[in-house]
């Protein structure tokens, strides 16, 4: 990976049936996530490479299949690319299933340099607090067990992509982190702070709720941001259409 530049990956395909399937194909969806409401163009495009010959082939039982493919980031944004994969069974009946690549804006972060009293000045500041994405959930199971509040501090960091601040959240179930999104216009880069703030057990003292904002200087890193924490965090579909 190159971080906006683009990354490659691979798909194997995998007949696990009993009968051979033919006419294997994996494309790209052009799932719109505009960088404004007058943008057509989708911040994420997936290339997928024409197969060789032997995708030309029955894949028969216990065979796989191998694609390749690459994605490239040119504004953030809050839906991750889907790809399409399509097959004719030996009836010639067609099959369809659409797959979410494990991408999200966390995955181009790195942790911000900040201390607890920069946190605390761009929480607050105007320009933060106007492009916050607030939520409430209920977290998953294994966040509830013995130990979960140290396994949800850790998830939270999202592979390395946000840094714990210790000390700064006055709540005793409370985490604070900060991270940074690059941006490149004409060439030129530029990173944008954000900062998140979970509380486990609210509100009105919900043992199985969470409740999430994150705050940075632009709503769509703040919505991006939010979808790839919902999903680690809770087994909800999404967002709501307006989060606040």
């Amino acid at each position: 990976c190159t971080g906006l530049k683009g990354c490659s990956f691979e798909a194997v395909v995998l007949n696990r049936g009993s009968q051979p399937v033919h006419g294997v194909t994996f494309a790209s969806v052009d799932v719109l996530a505009a960088t404004s409401s007058s943008s057509s163009t989708s911040p994420v495009q997936v290339h997928i490479d024409e197969p060789g010959a032997e995708a030309r082939v029955p894949l028969r039982a216990g065979q796989k299949l191998l694609f390749r493919g690459r994605w490239k980031v040119h504004a953030p944004f809050e839906v991750a690319p889907q790809v399409e994969l399509s097959y004719l069974l030996h009836d010639n009946l067609r099959c369809c299933a659409r797959l979410r690549l494990p991408l999200t804006v966390a995955r181009l972060m790195r942790p911000a340099k900040v201390n607890g009293d920069d946190f605390l000045e761009l929480w607050h500041s105007p320009e933060f607090a106007e492009a916050e994405v607030a939520f409430i959930c209920p977290a998953r199971r294994a966040f509830l067990d013995s130990g979960g509040l140290f396994l949800l501090a850790k998830c939270l960091e999202l592979g390395g992509a946000l840094r714990p601040l210790q000390g700064v959240d006055e709540q005793p179930q409370g985490t604070v982190l900060a991270g940074t999104y690059p941006h490149v216009h004409g060439g030129m880069g530029s990173e944008t702070d954000v900062l998140v703030r979970a509380e486990f057990g609210a509100p009105r003292d919900d043992p199985g709720a969470c409740r999430v904002a994150v705050r940075s200087t632009s709503y769509l890193v703040s919505r991006g941001l939010a979808h790839a924490i919902l999903d680690m965090l809770s087994d909800c579909a999404g967002l709501p259409a307006v989060a606040a």
